[in-house]
């Protein structure tokens, strides 16, 4: 054996101690820790079940599609109108009227279970805004062949269909009027207003509020957010610039407006208006007014 070759060897044997020692004393790393996921196809089954709705044949028409529906999606794209798009079903006479977000809509249908035709169908001729869906409404009622009702937390859906099943029109079963009327503000944001001249009007046919800050009139629009319980919103809200005392309550009263998404029917004459955090920023009791 050659002196290199064994001086080769002599180096490699005395290296194996010290690769031992730096694995064994050295830095460790820290194994990544094991994730374990569902397959997709299982989180996707359990997210279908929690969330489906329950589904229901026309078993009494009468009772379950007789009514006031609120249109809220057209080809499930959000109906926008200058107006509540609403549709009334009396099955009694097999008669429709209703308003397709600018005109007041009459009209008759023929129901066979679930399936649903309607015909002359007539509107009022006021010209419409190119933004609005109304023109849309009345070609999807003409192409409707069938419905499906639906139940989902406490709330129907109502599904207009074509032929080939796709749905047409949506509808909600939501009734707003116990909001509508006259109101006295009794507290924003905590505090007592201890006036009884702080007042709301609501309006969910016109889409309108209006009121008294105690100091300027307001005015403004609603909007009405099916996707929540009792959703509502309250946008453009204009004011008088008159000066008053009470001008940090008029402020508080315009924020606690602005803030609200949704209302609660707190007792039979009061409701409370609801931030998105859930929090009362408003609440208001039923004014009766008299005719003088």
């Amino acid at each position: 054996m050659k002196k290199t070759s064994i001086i080769s060897a002599l180096l490699c044997l005395a290296m194996v101690p010290s690769v031992a020692l730096a694995g064994s004393f050295g830095p460790k790393k820290k194994s990544p820790k094991r994730i374990i996921k569902e397959p997709v196809e299982q989180v996707q089954e359990q997210k279908q079940k929690e969330e489906a709705p329950k589904s229901f044949v026309l078993s009494d028409p009468a009772k379950q599609l007789s009514g006031e529906w609120t249109i809220t999606r057209l080809k499930n794209k959000k109906v926008t109108c200058e107006e509540r798009p609403f549709l009334n079903f009396e099955t009694s006479s097999h008669r429709l009227y209703g308003n397709n977000g600018c005109n007041v809509i009459n009209g008759k249908f023929k129901l066979d279970g679930n399936g649903i035709t309607f015909h002359d169908v007539i509107t009022t001729s006021r010209e419409c805004s190119h933004s609005s869906n109304s023109r849309g409404i009345l070609k999807a009622l003409s192409e409707t062949q069938s419905l499906t009702i639906e139940e989902k937390d406490g709330i129907e859906y109502l599904h207009l269909l074509a032929k080939n099943s796709h749905v047409l029109i949506t509808l909600v079963r939501k009734n707003y009027d116990f909001a509508c009327g006259a109101w006295t503000v009794t507290d924003i944001d905590g505090e007592p207003t201890l006036s009884q001249e702080v007042r709301l009007i609501i309006d969910t046919d016109q889409m309108k509020v209006h009121g008294n800050t105690g100091c300027n009139v307001i005015n403004g629009d609603i909007v009405l957010d099916y996707d929540r319980n009792n959703g509502i919103q309250f946008e453009n809200i204009i004011s008088t610039r008159k000066m008053g005392l009470n001008i940090n309550r008029e402020t508080a009263l315009l924020i606690a407006l602005e803030e609200t998404v949704a209302m609660r029917h707190s007792s039979k004459n009061s409701i409370e208006l609801i931030d998105k955090k859930g929090n009362v920023v408003a609440k208001l009791s039923r004014l009766e007014l008299t005719k003088k």
